[in-house]
């Protein structure tokens, strides 16, 4: 008979209650460590945004253009005599003033985009991270565990919210801005005729006739042709041109307005809904499911 040699059977040895939170520990460790240390300095760095940097940079320079446009026609128009323009002067003025809100708002986004960028990837992922990370060692059936899962969402998806909303309003901006480019441009070139005209037959009509200045400065309207688009032999189509400037001034700062503010504003609010219709439905079938009490078995056994 031959003997057959066995071989000694191989123990299985126990897997360790922490086995398993301990490696997802370790790997969301890392995670935070490359968010602080890799892409923190990157995302929060000025060159990593510079063409976004250039286009608000090129807002800029238009705000300030505009700004001074209208400031200057408001002081040539309030040289016209007999106050002829002067509530249409005072308006302009206030345009001018109101630019520098657009342009506090310019320089606000342009810093917001490096400090975001570092808060993100320097205090909310690691944070985030840390919370996941202690919700691991937690028993499945504590309550302290949903709740620590669910903050640490939260937290990560309004930072990531904050982080992509500015990147993506000027986005959206550049492209409103270019659609409207060459009506600005219209806007400040009509601006500047209009103050150099304007100015330098309001300075002749008062040498030459400064008892009755107006009526020279009637004679000088067909000089602003250019400028104006037609002729113009009255005063009544003078102040219906001034008019048409001060329209086109409100048409640039209502743009203005809408791409330094409305669009800022909603671009987070439509991103914040986009990840609350792909994610939140979902997060709450889970949570459904686990608070679902567990129906008693039915007994196989007839009696």
């Amino acid at each position: 008979m031959r003997h057959t040699s066995q071989l000694p059977p191989t123990r299985s040895f126990p897997q360790s209650p922490i086995a398993k939170p301990a490696i997802g520990a370790v790997l969301l460790a890392i995670c935070a460590l490359v968010s602080a240390l890799a892409l923190s300095p990157r995302f929060s760095s000025a060159d990593t945004y510079e063409g976004m940097f250039q286009k608000l940079d090129e807002k800029k320079s238009t705000v300030l253009t505009l700004s001074a446009a209208s400031a200057a026609t408001s002081a040539i128009l309030t040289a016209i005599p007999d106050d002829t323009c002067t509530p249409i002067a005072e308006r302009m003025s206030e345009i001018s003033k109101d630019f520098t809100i657009v342009l506090a708002a310019i320089l606000l986004e342009k810093y917001l985009v490096t400090t975001l960028g570092f808060a993100f990837f320097t205090g909310v992922v690691p944070l985030s991270c840390v919370l996941f990370a202690v919700s691991l060692f937690l028993h499945a059936d504590d309550s302290r565990r949903r709740m620590l899962r669910g903050v640490a969402g939260k937290f990560l998806m309004f930072g990531l919210v904050l982080f992509l909303a500015t990147p993506t309003s000027v986005f959206i901006t550049s492209k409103i801005d270019e659609t409207y480019s060459a009506s600005i441009d219209q806007t400040i070139e009509a601006a500047q005729q209009t103050t150099e005209l304007l100015g330098q037959a309001t300075q002749e009509a008062k040498r030459k006739d400064p008892e009755n200045p107006l009526e020279f400065l009637q004679q000088r309207f067909e000089d602003l042709q250019a400028a104006a688009g037609n002729a113009a032999d009255t005063v009544a189509s003078l102040i219906d041109w001034v008019k048409q400037i001060l329209n086109n001034f409100l048409e640039a700062f209502a743009v203005m307005m809408v791409t330094s503010f409305v669009i800022p504003i909603l671009v987070p609010l439509v991103i914040y809904l986009a990840f609350k219709i792909l994610f939140g439905q979902q997060q709450v079938i889970v949570v459904d499911r686990a608070e679902q009490p567990s129906l008693p078995e039915r007994s196989s056994h007839r009696e």
